[in-house]
């Protein structure tokens, strides 16, 4: 039997953090080993979409007061993640697919706190 409440947040505890280094590891491969190629436009792209979302996280967290800015704001941030991860796989090179791979990471991090919000709000995992 699965323990869904320890499950849900260890995910979220694994994911980010790992999202995070795979950005990083990206980051170093694309300016030590990729940056002369032509074809290579897109990872920078992915590479700030991936920091804009971090910096949209940051914003939200610091507009809670307000109703609705928070949650269009992370909105923002979701989007923003999509788009660094359609643009890492569109690039066809190793720094490309790890901030893909770091960009749908911190997706299913994301996802897994709000399923556990949630989950605790319905009362499914009491």
């Amino acid at each position: 039997m699965i323990d869904w409440q320890l499950l849900i947040p260890m995910m979220s505890v694994v994911l980010l953090p790992l999202g995070f280094l795979l950005a990083c590891f990206a980051a170093y491969r694309y300016v030590r080993y990729e940056r002369s190629g032509n074809e290579m436009r897109k990872v920078p792209t992915a590479l700030v979409m991936f920091g804009v979302h971090y910096a949209l996280v940051v914003v939200a967290v610091s507009l809670e007061q307000v109703v609705l800015l928070p949650a269009f704001v992370l909105f923002l941030a979701l989007v923003g993640l999509i788009v660094a991860a359609c643009l890492g796989f569109g690039a066809h090179s190793p720094a490309g697919l790890r901030v893909a791979l770091a960009g749908l990471c911190t997706v299913v991090g994301y996802s897994s706190i709000a399923g556990g919000i949630y989950c605790d709000y319905i009362g499914w995992l009491r």
